[in-house]
């Protein structure tokens, strides 16, 4: 009988073609919809001379939580001078964000609404979260927010607004029955609703390694419909029927949940193995792995690119090609050894098997990872069925009574609370969130090769001496190895983007690391969503020290939002991934500036200490010394009692200078004099008028200045005679407003400057 694992071979080069042809599709659609896209944002911008955009569609796709209602609109229309014109972008939509009054939003209606026109753009700094190419690749070219419906037409109806109010009722069910916290996680656990879901709580599963368990995928397709097939089977139905039935369970709860790729894999690799049940035919998971893959690119060649995508075929390529290998040593020369023992160091080896084969891509994508992920997932894993059960069970029956439901779902409040304080206990053990930042494709390369070779190794000595064969699994610490990112070999400076604030990253070539500064009075969670992030990219597990220039929060208020978060684990370094050694600070006139800082500081562990002129750090031929202020000589002013940091690196030099401006910029040129010399300028206060004056500027003498502001900033920075005065100096003049992070790379004699865009 013709079975289907003869058509592995053609369906792998068939796959192979099919990435390489949506390559080749994904080139031309990127040239039109740059252009198209390009277009409709200078006509979005016409419409909204002021900000506010008055538009109307039809709703895509709309999700609700407790505050707001969140809806993707096509077939766009927007309204400029009392005239109604069409958006010619077929496909392209905008995402709005609406504060929730009760009235309800169903896909098909057609509404019209008022906004706050938003242009995502392209990330600001090495690691950060890239808005434009996310929103390209949901063709979504603008966003609306704090959003107002004028009026709304409904839709003609069907299966889909159907399952979006299904949705919603088990939603509110579920919020009625189990107290909020574990309400959300319980949404996103079994309706893929995660924008209900305690920040704090979805953080959690992320850092420990278990955050799969809320993404509507393989797992929560064998509970629902092989849970369903074999349900029917057991009540004497056929094969056929069965088939028919727990499939499109199965295909219903897909759309329900709303179709995620990895749901999307997941329906059509069960499908694979409905069809060779009803057929006769042998299921190979490899085959219809490769399958479903090539179904979904013809479908869409944009989930080449989705992270998505990405992650949840890779995740089955372990489990189907590496885990099988890891597994070997629990084959006896009888068969598989049976019993509890067996079983669970087979969890074991599997959860293991995921961790070692997903390792580069998790760090590709997160630049971090869980260390003991695998153990919890060795419970977590098990748990998802008993969640999946009572959690719909009580949603269902809460809808006709919540005494029935909350009986129900009883497990689900003590399982989800179970899982979470054992997540926190693991985060405090040693490295529990290891920082290992984004490798190079060489790296991925390099990895996977090692792992493949070894693998082959290890089945080839397998059939040959038994499970000594499986020394050859020695192979796994020597793929680690290629994931190792050595120090720079030069000296870094990262001018980051951080808005209307400052903040500047510093890599010493002995592996030392800085930040100068960090905060912003434009940006919201610093820290969280730009300045970790940035760090996290490079692989950077501790900073050496911080340097803080004054009080202000626009250069603190990313390093205060990190001390609140930091939680000192049994090692005493900080169980979210970051460790920071040092935090020096300059001497100040008002005895409560840096008061809150230095106690949080002080509280978690963290040195503290004082920085005035004459004072030096140093290392490896690099030198970090402190121009000013003095303590005896502060004037009470923030900005001119800045701290002014001289970095030397061979012959290289740069200037950090704060906010320093008027008196006190003038008499740091008259008492430093020579010393001020610099190749590369870090100009103060974000290049206001008063700073950075002639008598200064003529004292430095730079090549390069980098101004630090945000953008359109309502302080109009950088001033038009500041940046005159840099540029007669002689200056190439940089701004992270206009370009981003901007990166000066220097071997100690020549430096090299690096624009995160071009044009932002």
């Amino acid at each position: 009988m013709l079975r289907m694992i003869r058509w592995k071979r053609p369906m792998t080069v068939l796959f192979l073609a099919v990435c390489l042809l949506s390559q080749f599709r994904l080139a031309g659609r990127d040239r039109r919809r740059q252009v198209v896209q390009q277009d409709s944002v200078e006509r979005l911008l016409a419409a909204a001379p002021e900000g506010i955009l008055h538009m109307r569609g039809t709703v895509d796709t709309c999700s609700t939580t407790k505050e707001q209602v969140s809806v993707v609109l096509r077939a766009l229309a927007v309204e400029t001078n009392g005239i109604w014109q069409a958006l010619e972008i077929p496909g392209h939509g905008a995402g709005c964000t609406v504060k929730k009054k009760g009235e309800a939003l169903l896909p098909g209606d057609e509404i019209e609404i008022t906004g706050t026109l938003r242009i995502p753009e392209e990330a600001g700094n090495p690691g950060a979260f890239d808005a434009k190419a996310y929103y390209s690749r949901l063709d979504i070219v603008c966003q609306l927010t704090e959003g107002k419906i004028l009026s709304k037409k409904s839709g003609p109806g069907g299966i889909r607004p159907f399952l979006y109010q299904a949705r919603s009722a088990l939603c509110a069910s579920l919020t009625q029955i189990l107290p909020e916290k574990e309400a959300g996680s319980m949404m996103a656990i079994a309706l893929g609703e995660k924008r209900g879901m305690d920040p704090d709580i979805k953080a959690l599963y992320q850092e420990s390694g278990v955050a799969h368990i809320t993404s509507v995928s393989g797992l929560h397709a064998t509970v629902i419909g092989m849970g369903a097939y074999r349900l029917m089977r057991g009540l004497y139905l056929g094969i056929a029927p069965a088939s028919v039935l727990s499939g499109c369970l199965l295909f219903f709860y897909v759309m329900l949940t709303g179709s995620g790729i990895a749901a999307l894999r997941a329906f059509w690799m069960f499908f694979l193995w409905l069809l060779a049940q009803v057929i006769g035919r042998r299921y190979d998971g490899k085959t219809a792995a490769m399958t479903a893959a090539t179904l979904l690119l013809l479908q869409q060649p944009e989930y080449l690119r989705d992270t998505s995508f990405l992650l949840s075929f890779a995740a089955i390529a372990v489990i189907l090609w590496l885990l099988p290998v890891l597994q070997l040593p629990l084959a006896g020369r009888g068969g598989r050894k049976k019993g509890w023992g067996s079983a669970v160091v087979s969890a074991g080896i599997s959860s293991v098997g995921i961790w070692v084969g997903m390792l580069p891509v998790t760090l590709y994508f997160f630049y971090q990872t869980p260390l003991y992920g695998m153990l919890l997932n060795v419970l977590a894993v098990p748990l998802l069925p008993v969640l999946m059960q009572t959690g719909l069970s009580g949603a269902v029956l809460g809808l006709c009574s919540q005494k029935a439901g909350m009986f129900f779902a009883a497990p689900v409040y003590y399982l989800l609370s179970f899982l979470e304080r054992l997540a926190q206990g693991m985060l405090y053990l040693p490295d529990a969130v290891w920082v290992g930042g984004r490798p190079s494709l060489l790296m991925l390369g390099g990895y996977y090769g090692v792992l493949t070779l070894f693998c082959v190794l290890t089945v080839q000595r397998q059939k040959k001496v038994g499970r000594r064969g499986c020394l050859w699994l020695l192979g796994i610490p020597l793929a680690f190895l290629c994931l190792i990112r050595p120090a720079p070999q030069r000296l870094e400076v990262l001018c980051m983007d951080v808005g209307q604030g400052d903040g500047a990253l510093l890599r010493m070539p002995d592996g030392a690391v800085f930040l100068v500064d960090g905060g912003s009075s434009s940006e919201q969670e610093l820290w969280e969503r730009q300045i970790s992030q940035t760090l996290k990219y490079y692989g950077i597990r501790t900073v050496d020290a911080v340097f803080l220039s004054h009080a202000d929060l626009d250069h603190m208020s990313g390093i205060l939002e990190f001390l609140q978060a930091y939680e000192p684990g049994l090692t005493g370094k900080n169980i979210h991934g970051i460790t920071l050694e040092h935090l020096i600070l300059p001497p100040v006139a008002d005895p409560d500036d840096f008061q809150e800082l230095s106690m949080l500081a002080w509280q978690k562990g963290i040195a503290v200490s004082r920085m005035e002129r004459g004072e030096t750090i140093g290392g490896t031929n690099w030198q970090l010394t402190a121009l000013s202020p003095r303590f005896g000589a502060l004037s009470g002013d923030r900005n001119e009692d800045s701290l002014v940091l001289l970095l030397q690196y061979g012959a290289f030099r740069m200037l950090f200078t704060g906010d320093l401006e008027g008196a006190a910029e003038q008499a740091l040129a008259e008492h430093a004099g020579e010393r001020l010399q610099a190749d590369v300028l870090k100009v103060g206060h974000h290049g206001s008028a008063n700073g950075s004056g002639e008598a200064f500027l003529a004292q430095v003498r730079p090549k390069a200045a980098v101004i630090s502001c945000g953008k359109k900033n309502r302080y109009g920075h950088p001033a038009s005679e500041t940046v005159r005065r840099l540029e007669e100096s002689g200056s190439l003049l940089f701004s992270t407003a206009e370009s981003g992070a901007v990166q000066i790379t220097t071997d100690g004699s020549s430096f090299w400057i690096r624009q995160k865009n071009s044009k932002k």
